[in-house]
């Protein structure tokens, strides 16, 4: 094969620079080898290749890399002791390693200059010099090909050897560099952390489009008087002991979290503020997503939550808003639409898919039951609240009336419900999936290879010693989030709440620990245990540097010990030095993940979840299930009941594992039995 005349093969479509993968050359080579009748070599390659790839910690879907250039034969030698440590003969692996190399000379013949690109370095400077004296040229003689007035060579010299960056004001000059150079348009990529200001492709899912229209119809109230009646609802909810007379649910208690309050009461609070918000509303309004009751403000109360048709209308009310969407409008039928249907600056058009219920109801509903439940809500116990409504009546009376509407509201919840387990996707729908925008990285054989390709990316785009120090603090800041993430997944708020030397502490043999108390979790009431684990080892030296170098930079005079805070350029909010809230890091993983994972949509902290315990799940599948729920630190029903859809396939693996093994052992022996006896 290696004397033989280069083949050159016609890709159906050619992949873009920088996304040969080895799933697209390999189904280019399995082409030409039926291409040339060599059909039935096509399953040996396939095995081949399988096991390279594994010894070299790649996946189907990783882009080709060094491992077909200058770290090849590196990368055999590794592939070679793969086999040995499985105890396979030389007569195994030789032919196998054949077929890899001639792999190798089909891709060196077939996608040598795309793969050339592919393999530049990822830091902005390092690549750009690379190519420059890939053509023979020295910087100063590049410079002098550009057209006048481009860029000074000062500038030039300074991006080579990375004493400073591009910014998006000079993405007109790079395209000139890469022109110039005679490499496609997107070679020269900035570093993805100077495009932190790049459109955002968040709203273009379904999900974006609703909470983009959502937050574009605000309806939400709150008064004095309401606050002054959830501050007695809170006290009545939280307090250790009743006072005397008092009655609450064995599960009605809201429990504390540490250094987060009462999540339940921020839940029911923004329940309450949704519901008065409708109330308030006018009867009249030309808008159906922002027509309501018609109330006025000061007659708003708990009291309302007891009126069995205006928390019926409440619901079909949020069940008209589940289904508002927003696109860009097209501008030659702006003048035919009605006004609701447009944004207030005419680029936006807000559409109906048709309202169903979700999970917003049912939640709602849980509450609003709880609370006139028939001698432990706490409404039901307060029949005073009568007066609020403008009623005379007796305790009885009042009982009656709670009654009335906790009956209508459980069966609502009932019927809803049942509209869920059964899958009724006419009238009901899951809302968003944290997993739509990543199904494509969970079916990956490895689905965290993905994730630690992004660390390994904004590693590759840190700043030079040149930027400034709040700049460079900031995208540590943001790198350490994003690898703890992986490393430890989860929920955001830990993240939020977490501090030097009492979360996240360093040991004196130079290990990095997390320890959480049990109350600090969403899920405490489930867990038995404290959170205490190591961090991964490949993280310490990263630790280090942030709470030596960068967190301080951060902090500023504030001696802060949260580990992750603002540096005070307004951007998240914030001043120097005080805390990021789950909010804010939660678009900051967002923007990663849509400038650092190649063609995403950014995704949300809650999607590392996911990715991890898929991956766990699919590498060990007889532990897995175990393991993730450790990882998640959640319970292992709630980890199977989750991934369910993984148990049956994933489980069975071992059974196919089992049956190989036995196959091997007789048709090995089998083998061994039918070869001729040499005498000695």
């Amino acid at each position: 094969m290696a004397n033989r005349a280069a083949v050159t093969v016609e890709p159906e479509q050619t992949p873009e620079p920088g996304l040969l993968t080895w799933a697209y050359v390999t189904e280019q080579f399995f082409k030409l080898l039926k291409a040339e009748s060599k059909e039935g070599q096509v399953r040996n390659f396939k095995t081949a290749i399988k096991f390279f790839l594994e010894s070299s910690g790649l996946a189907e879907d990783s882009p080709v890399g060094t491992e077909m250039t200058n770290e090849f034969e590196a990368k055999i030698e590794i592939y070679i002791k793969f086999h040995i440590t499985r105890k396979l003969k030389k007569s195994t692996y030789d032919p196998r390693v054949s077929k890899i190399r001639k792999l190798k000379l089909f891709v060196d013949e077939n996608f040598a200059p795309t793969l050339q690109l592919q393999t530049l370095p990822k830091a902005f400077g390092q690549r750009l010099r690379k190519l420059i004296t890939a053509l023979g040229f020295t910087i100063s003689s590049f410079w002098r090909t550009l057209p006048e007035g481009l860029l000074s060579y000062q500038q030039l010299w300074r991006w080579c050897v990375e004493l400073q960056h591009p910014s998006l004001k000079s993405l007109h000059v790079i395209a000139t560099l890469e022109s110039n150079l005679g490499v496609p348009a997107g070679t020269l990529r900035p570093p993805q952390y100077w495009l932190r200001g790049h459109k955002s492709k968040v709203g273009q899912s379904d999900s974006g489009n609703k909470a983009r229209a959502a937050s574009a119809k605000p309806y939400f109230i709150w008064t004095e008087s309401l606050e002054q009646e959830f501050r007695e609802l809170l006290a009545h909810k939280t307090k250790a002991i009743l006072p005397p007379g008092e009655k609450r649910h064995a599960m009605g208690q809201w429990t504390s979290s540490e250094g987060g309050g009462f999540p339940s009461a921020a839940i029911a609070k923004k329940l309450l503020k949704s519901f008065m918000g409708y109330c308030a509303l006018p009867l009249d309004s030309p808008d159906p997503y922002l027509r309501g009751a018609g109330m006025k403000l000061e007659s708003l109360s708990l009291a309302l939550l007891t009126d069995n048709e205006l928390v019926e209308q409440f619901l079909d009310f949020k069940k008209l808003r589940s289904g508002l969407r927003m696109r860009p409008a097209d501008p030659s039928i702006i003048e035919s639409v009605p006004a609701h249907r447009l944004s207030s600056d005419k680029k936006w058009e807000f559409y109906d898919l048709g309202g169903k219920y979700n999970n917003g109801p049912l939640k709602d509903l849980i509450l609003i039951s709880g609370w006139l439940r028939p001698y432990t809500g706490y409404l039901y116990q307060h029949p005073e609240y009568a007066e609020k409504l403008g009623l005379r009546i007796t305790v009885e009376s009042w009982h009656k009336h709670c009654r009335q509407t906790w009956d209508r509201a459980s069966y609502i919840l009932g019927q809803i419900s049942k509209m869920k387990k059964e899958g009724d996707h006419e009238n009901f729908e899951l809302g968003r999936d944290p997993k739509a925008l990543i199904e494509w990285i969970l079916d990956l054989p490895r689905p965290l290879f993905i994730l630690h390709g992004m660390i390994k990316a904004i590693l590759d785009d840190l700043l030079p010693e040149s930027a400034s120090k709040v700049e460079r603090a900031r995208q540590y800041r943001n790198l350490i989030l994003v690898a703890l993430l992986c490393a430890n997944p989860l929920r955001i708020r830990m993240f939020a709440i977490m501090e030097f030397d009492k979360n996240l502490i360093r040991q004196s043999d130079g290990s990095w620990w997390l320890r959480f108390k049990k109350g600090a979790f969403k899920n405490r009431r489930a867990l038995k245990s404290d959170y205490r684990v190591r961090v991964a080892q490949e993280l310490w030296p990263l630790l280090d540097r942030y709470r030596d170098e960068f967190h301080p930079v951060l902090a500023g005079s504030t001696g802060s010990k949260r580990v992750f805070i603002g540096e005070g350029n307004g951007r998240y909010g914030v001043h120097p030095g005080l805390p990021l809230t789950a909010s804010s890091l939660s678009k900051i993983v967002q923007r990663y993940t849509e400038a650092y994972i190649p063609g995403a949509i950014g995704f949300r902290p809650h999607a590392f979840r996911h990715i991890i315990a898929t991956d766990i799940i699919k590498r060990d599948p007889r532990l897995g299930f175990f393991l993730a729920s450790i990882a998640l630190h959640d319970k292992l029903e709630t980890v199977e009941n989750e991934y369910v859809h993984l148990k049956t396939s994933e489980f069975f693996e071992p059974v196919n594992t089992h049956f190989s093994e036995m196959w091997n052992v007789v048709f090995e022996s089998s083998r061994e039995e039918s070869r001729p006896q040499v005498n000695g």
